[in-house]
């Protein structure tokens, strides 16, 4: 605290700090820079405060639980190298990597209270868990302010973050009524998303874990959106076709097990929630784009011909939302240049089914032939009403048990963070506080 309060006093003058900060001239972004150093002030300072608080015990003490230290000799040499927190001679100046146990060495409890944080996008996020039973689900969203620039500006969301995240954690807590010491791990979205809205969540994570004492757990956001069926069905174990459609990601998948899975199909280009954002900035819908271009489609009729999203003479099932996205461009430019008007709801009709029948039926199609009796969707695009309805009318007629998550859940949310944190949690699946955020991650 004295650290962090004399480096307060220190950066007072703006002369003392031009060295190390060099401030511009938009408020907005100087505010920016400031907090960002701030924050590495407030990390650098709890760091100080537990070395000094291990220097003044008398007693050895063992490393922490969930960690060890390793010696850059021992990064390169891959030969872990225990040291003690204590023996700083040892140490010297050498830098220190912390690495999370395994579960060879890590005592795992089958009903862990876990907090899920996700920050990929526009939504903060925080949710506990105890075990399979969901305590608390919360979310601060920034989507009213994105919406005046239609569409997600990373900036503006990283920013939000910075100042929701606290809070949206305190009311996590608060609603599940369990305490910071309660926690048992922290599990974050680590990617894919918006590299600048990651580090906030990620660097909230991994203080907090590092704090507590507590392992941290890396999530793939798509892992996620799939263990959303989990929150659903407490039962539901694999195996089971899981579709997949996003605003990042479009895919049919086989879960094999609770950690591993297999493609089947995939989209070449446009992801389904990113059409659906895309049509919708053409029809002059706001954002975001896809629930107004449902509510939009139900006021249409048959009328429009489209093509389906689905590709046609490719050796493996495939999907491309380019040649659909661009087929409505076309659409309306055609009818504005006859001077015609354009019928915006038979639009919005036709590309909905175009975007979603051929997901749908691929989806029973592959079940039925790989034998598999389970269905289960996830990601924002399975909100769609349409789609939903779809979906349950084929596997009624299929025979085929469908676990359709809460529309709440769909979205993006720290539920879904929170469920497959769990299943990491369980395998030993730990990081270490190396862990970097991800723009981008393959599906396979």
């Amino acid at each position: 605290l004295a650290f962090f309060l004399g480096h307060l006093r220190a950066v007072s003058s703006l002369r003392k700090i031009r060295g190390f900060l060099v401030l511009p001239a938009h408020p907005v972004i100087a505010r920016e820079r400031v907090a960002r150093y701030l924050a590495h002030l407030i990390i650098k300072s709890h760091i100080i405060l537990r070395k000094a608080t291990a220097k003044q015990s008398t007693e050895q003490t063992a490393p922490p639980r969930h960690c060890e230290k390793r010696s850059d000799e021992a990064i390169h040499t891959n030969n872990p190298q225990i040291l003690n927190p204590q023996d700083e001679t040892a140490a010297g100046n050498r830098r220190f990597e912390y690495k999370m146990y395994d579960k060879t060495s890590f005592k795992i409890k089958a009903n862990p209270v876990i907090l899920g944080l996700e920050s990929s996008c526009d939504e903060t996020a925080a949710a506990v868990i105890r075990g399979n039973a969901l305590l608390s689900s919360e979310i601060i969203s920034s989507a009213t302010e994105q919406a005046k620039f239609g569409g997600v500006v990373p900036e503006i969301a990283s920013r939000a973050h910075t100042e929701a995240v606290d809070e949206v954690v305190r009311r996590a807590l608060n609603s599940a009524g369990v305490t910071l010491s309660q926690l048992d791990a922290v599990a974050v979205t680590y990617g894919a998303g918006l590299l600048g809205a990651l580090l906030v969540g990620l660097s909230f994570a991994k203080s907090m874990a590092y704090s507590l004492n507590i392992p941290l757990v890396a999530v793939n956001h798509i892992r996620g959106h799939m263990a959303a069926s989990y929150l659903i069905d407490k039962d539901l174990k694999p195996p089971f076709i899981t579709l997949l459609a996003s605003g990042g990601h479009t895919a049919i998948l086989h879960t094999q097990s609770f950690t591993e899975y297999k493609v089947l199909a995939s989209t070449c280009d446009d992801a389904a929630g990113e059409a659906f954002d895309k049509v919708a900035r053409v029809l002059g819908l706001e954002y975001p784009g896809g629930v107004n271009v449902e509510r939009l489609a139900k006021d249409g009729a048959a009328g429009v011909n489209l093509p389906k999203c689905l590709v046609k003479n490719s050796q493996t099932t495939a999907f491309s939302y380019s040649g659909l996205k661009t087929a409505v461009i076309n659409h309306c430019h055609t009818a504005e240049q006859r001077g015609e008007v354009l019928n915006k709801p038979n639009v919005a009709y036709a590309f909905q089914r175009a975007a979603i029948d051929p997901l749908v039926h691929k989806t029973v199609e592959f079940a039925l032939k790989l034998g598999v009796p389970c269905v289960t969707a996830g990601g924002g695009v399975v909100a769609n009403g349409y789609l939903r309805d779809s979906l349950k009318a084929e596997c009624e007629k299929a025979r085929l048990k469908l676990v359709l998550p809460e529309k709440k859940y769909c979205t993006d949310n720290a539920a879904m963070i929170a469920a497959e944190g769990l299943i990491q949690y369980r395998a030993g699946n730990f990081a270490n506080l190396s862990l970097n955020a991800r723009a981008q991650i393959p599906l396979e």
